[in-house]
């Protein structure tokens, strides 16, 4: 197994815990557990960033797609290299498959948060498409709110925070 690895902007306090994370992974690996850390892109730091933070995601990401196709045209190169199984990417990774499509490699996608965070993504989603609903607006209202997906009810102003993560401009297309 191959973990390509894409390094978030090195001025972000976390990367470096995550960065040494990396770095003990890779060096206690039992088995054929691999990594390959992908030359970095030039982007906009979040902070300097206009946009969300989930948009930020999604073109840091995608801004990464050409390495990663070098990466996998490189192993695929190498004589005693076997075969893809497939590409596992998350939910914030989806750019990849089409990386992935053009290799014929068959792409999985995981969803690393609980599924609450999931029912409730979902729930905010089919208020927009099936009840025609601004959930911005809505996110500014003192109405309780039952997400099936919560024990509790929620007044929606209680999220907006979370809304705001979540939603993404419309010029995104992740």
């Amino acid at each position: 197994m191959t973990n390509t690895d894409v390094k978030l902007p090195p001025d972000e306090s976390y990367v470096s815990a995550l960065t040494s994370y990396i770095e003990l992974v890779a060096e206690k690996s039992i088995g054929p557990i691999s990594f390959i850390e992908v030359p970095q892109v030039k982007t906009p730091t979040p902070l300097s960033h206009s946009k969300s933070p989930l948009t930020f995601l999604f073109e840091f990401i995608s801004n990464h797609c050409n390495n990663i196709q070098s990466v996998v045209a490189d192993m695929i190169s190498q004589p005693d290299f076997g075969r893809f199984a497939g590409f596992v990417i998350d939910t914030l990774c989806t750019s990849m498959i089409d990386v992935a499509n053009e290799f014929n490699i068959p792409t999985y996608v995981f969803f690393p948060s609980n599924a609450a965070f999931l029912g409730f993504i979902i729930h905010l989603q089919t208020l927009c498409d099936a009840h025609d609903q601004d959930v911005i607006e809505l996110s500014n209202s003192d109405t309780d709110t039952h997400f099936e997906e919560f024990y509790e009810v929620y007044a929606f102003n209680g999220l907006v925070d979370l809304i705001e993560v979540v939603i993404a401009e419309p010029d995104c297309e992740p």
